[in-house]
């Protein structure tokens, strides 16, 4: 399991096996966690990339209130405040008093320190993990969206997916 950007090297990504960066055969991306256990999230391979991307979608617009993103979690967890107030009422308060952004923020590698990603390599990794990018794109906007809704002023400006650790893989030394 890749668990920080500093152990990744050219090598391992290029060379990886399938079933450790493909989210249709690694059961910890979140793309296998929001499809469940329905045939074609079990499948795997390229043939039912698609039809597992799509059914975690339609799980995470139906049997979820929210799903909020560590890249914004303020707006999450004001998201969550307004949505599910019986169980996060006064999470934004108590995230504040431990400290906010600033101490969640400082075990989150940067770009500055992320392994430098030759081309190849930040391809294979697109290649592998379009599914997965597409879909935290997805609950990106969508929390945007409710957020929005509710009145809720939102740091997500965009529906990149800065903030992710895969995604400051891919993007860095852009």
């Amino acid at each position: 399991m890749l668990s920080s950007p500093e152990f990744l090297s050219e090598h391992q990504v290029i060379n990886c096996p399938n079933n450790l960066i493909s989210p249709e055969k690694n059961p910890f991306c979140q793309l296998s966690y929001f499809c469940g256990s329905s045939p074609e999230c079990l499948l795997g391979g390229t043939a039912s990339a698609s039809a597992a991307l799509n059914r975690a979608k339609m799980n995470a617009d139906l049997v979820y209130s929210v799903v909020g993103v560590a890249s914004d979690l303020k707006t999450s967890l004001r998201v969550m405040e307004k949505v599910l107030p019986r169980f996060f009422q006064g999470a934004e308060e108590i995230y504040q008093r431990l400290g906010g952004e600033k101490e969640f923020r400082k075990n989150v590698s940067s770009n500055e320190t992320a392994t430098k990603l030759s081309a190849e390599a930040r391809a294979e990794l697109e290649r592998r993990l379009e599914a997965e990018i597409d879909f935290f794109q997805f609950v990106k906007k969508n929390l945007r969206e409710k957020a929005r809704r509710l009145g809720i002023p939102t740091r997500i400006a965009d529906v990149s997916c800065a903030g992710s650790l895969l995604c400051r893989l891919l993007t860095a030394g852009n």
